[in-house]
């Protein structure tokens, strides 16, 4: 699967969709926009809580977002 990397405007928020993924620059690990319940990257920089509808990020300078292409 093919990545492309979007770039984004943080005052209107972080994008989410079926296919965007966020990409922690820390640990390289990517985690989903929409998961169900609770997810978070390895090293704990990124943590994504649907319930609250929350998207955490420690250090907002180590984040990418991208898209799947198939």
């Amino acid at each position: 699967m093919k990545k492309e990397y979007i770039n984004f405007d943080i005052t209107k928020g972080y994008p989410a969709g079926k296919d965007i993924y966020y990409e922690c620059g820390k640990c390289n690990d990517e985690i989903f926009s929409m998961p169900e319940n609770f997810s978070e990257c390895k090293c704990g920089n990124l943590i994504l809580d649907m319930p609250m509808a929350r998207l955490t990020v420690l250090d907002g300078t180590s984040i990418r977002i991208l898209k799947k292409i198939k």
